[in-house]
């Protein structure tokens, strides 16, 4: 799954949102906070409700470019990763594309059922939060 989007707001500010949040999640689950350098291979547990976990692994942190990361469970493993491409007229385009691998069969078909009904469900989670970001820059 993926989205493209062109916000009228600075790249660096996007980015400076994404990583904030991102360091504000480790330091609630683990007490530390990592420098933005210590990010890449950075791996954290994370608990995500009654009986369910899993580790966050940063697979690449490239300011202001790339923000990437893996969720694993023991059900799935989801691949996160945001671009930020500055364009000449002033916006950021910002792509957002998520992967899920699924453990077993049983699973890959739930899950193949769930993002046919749910899918929408998703993007518009990812659309949200880019325009948070926008709304936040320009005060809307």
């Amino acid at each position: 799954m993926e989205i493209k989007r062109k916000i009228k707001v600075p790249q660096s500010f996007i980015f400076s949102k994404i990583i904030e949040s991102g360091l504000y999640d480790i330091e609630k689950h683990t007490g530390f906070r990592p420098s933005l350098k210590e990010l890449n291979d950075y791996e954290y547990t994370k608990e995500f409700g009654k009986n369910q976990s899993g580790r966050i692994k940063f697979d690449q942190v490239t300011k202001p470019e790339v923000y990437a990361f893996s969720t694993y469970t023991n059900r799935a493993t989801y691949h996160t990763r945001w671009e930020l491409h500055p364009q000449n007229d002033g916006t950021t385009e910002v792509v957002i594309s998520e992967k899920q691998d699924s453990n077993g069969f049983f699973q890959k078909t739930n899950d193949f059922l769930t993002g046919i009904s749910l899918g929408w469900l998703k993007k518009r989670q990812m659309n949200a939060i880019v325009d948070s970001i926008s709304h936040s820059y320009n005060g809307q």
